[in-house]
């Protein structure tokens, strides 16, 4: 099956806060995926 989305490597800041580090991730067709965080 072919990926609706794929992430390789994300990084995020919040403000000063490095959040994300090197998130990979696949979702595929017909998931529903969310990050959560403080």
């Amino acid at each position: 099956m072919t990926a609706a989305l794929q992430i390789k490597g994300l990084q995020a800041w919040y403000g000063e806060s490095h959040v994300l580090h090197g998130v990979d991730m696949v979702v595929q067709p017909g998931e529903v995926v969310t990050l959560l965080g403080r």
